[in-house]
């Protein structure tokens, strides 16, 4: 599945005492991609009001992680810099790095509040107009949160940066590079907000997928935020949607050890009457012949496994080299797993394609602890 790309670089700033007192025609070396990070309209405007070219050409400039000045404000949550840049012409549609648009921003970084102003900018050595890159951005961890960083303010908006683009004609079905649309985004991070904003809009592709073939679902189900994979599910989500390793949502949860993913996948199967049902769910492989439970054995997660046993997935199930569960579980050295999957009858003597054991398996990982639990069987 492709993933989101990382995070956006900050603009290089001039030192605080050097923008003590000083007047508009002294920040020339202020970019206009800085001020939009930082929230400064009245340095936006005054810059471009006094542009002496072409101001379409100032506003869409791009910088050397190849973003706009509009890409940075709606980054940091800045509404009234949005509507501003929008209203002196700034394209919302022109893709920034890896071909992100400001609504791909939108959906990555949306939440329900608004970050004010900073009174000074912040320090950095490093001045040059457009220069964004030579400060790495501090990582964003709850996008599911009301929150962007430390220094956000509570102050609740009453204002969508997502319905405010799309309303000036923002594409909601934009793809980025990688084929991600605006809603891969938001499922990636786990951004419920934008998520539920993005399904209310006309002519949502639910199911749109990028160039892996991964639709926003399977997105959802491996960040395994349940809020978002059911805001999906209940929108028409294809739970049994395939990417081009033939993955579906559940092998990813199953894999990346999301347990409440899961649950949830498996309830809306039990819930659905389009005809989906436990058994069709567990059996799917994948190209390399994996079932939800192979899945979950290599995830190493003991819940997932259990559970996809309750639910009558196969102990004996065979991948493509004909590798039982017990086969995976032994060359990654779960142990409490493989003494689950032969609880449930799993044969310690089966065989793969080359004639071998869930035992050669484990010496030839060197997974010790195995081996021996193995041997006493």
């Amino acid at each position: 599945m492709t993933q989101v790309g990382p995070e956006p670089g900050l603009p290089a700033q001039p030192n605080q005492d050097e923008l003590q007192g000083l007047e508009f025609e002294d920040l020339s070396h202020v970019s206009l991609h800085q001020a939009a990070r930082d929230g400064k309209a009245d340095v936006i405007e005054h810059k471009v009001q006094n542009v002496g070219g072409d101001k379409a050409k100032l506003l869409n400039k791009r910088d050397e992680a190849n973003n706009t000045p509009l890409h940075y404000a709606v980054r940091y949550g800045h509404v009234n810099v949005v509507k501003l840049l929008s209203e002196f012409g700034a394209d919302i549609s022109k893709p920034g790095e890896y071909g992100a648009s400001p609504l791909h921003y939108a959906a990555r970084f949306h939440t329900n509040t608004v970050r004010q102003p900073s009174s000074r900018y912040s320090s950095n050595d490093n001045v040059a107009d457009g220069k964004i890159s030579a400060v790495v951005a501090p990582v964003t961890t709850a996008l599911s949160t009301d929150k962007i960083g430390g220094d956000v303010s509570t102050e609740d908006s009453t204002e969508s940066l997502i319905m405010f683009l799309v309303q000036q004609g923002g594409d909601v079905n934009v793809c980025d590079n990688y084929g991600l649309s605006p809603r891969h985004y938001a499922a990636s991070k786990g951004n419920l907000t934008a998520v539920r904003e993005l399904l209310q809009c006309d002519g949502i592709k639910i199911d749109q997928v990028d160039k892996s073939g991964s639709t926003p679902l399977h997105c959802a189900a491996t960040g395994g935020v349940k809020e978002v994979i059911k805001a999906l599910l209940d929108a028409g989500a294809d739970v049994r949607a395939k990417d081009d390793e033939k993955r579906t949502p559940i092998h990813f949860a199953c894999s990346g050890g999301k347990i409440d993913a899961v649950k949830v996948l498996f309830k809306h199967v039990e819930n659905s009457e389009n005809g989906s049902n436990i058994s069709d769910m567990l059996e799917g492989k994948n190209k390399e012949g994996e079932t939800a439970l192979h899945a979950a054995v290599k995830g190493g997660c003991l819940d997932i496994v259990q559970l996809c046993l309750d639910k009558g997935a196969n102990v004996g199930a065979r991948r493509g080299n004909r590798a039982h569960p017990l086969h995976i579980a032994a060359i990654h050295g779960h142990v409490e797993i493989a003494k689950r999957l032969i609880e449930h009858n799993a044969k310690i003597e089966a065989r793969n394609a080359l004639r071998e054991t869930p035992l050669h398996k484990a010496a030839a990982s060197n997974k010790r602890e195995m081996v021996e639990f193995l041997l006493k069987k």
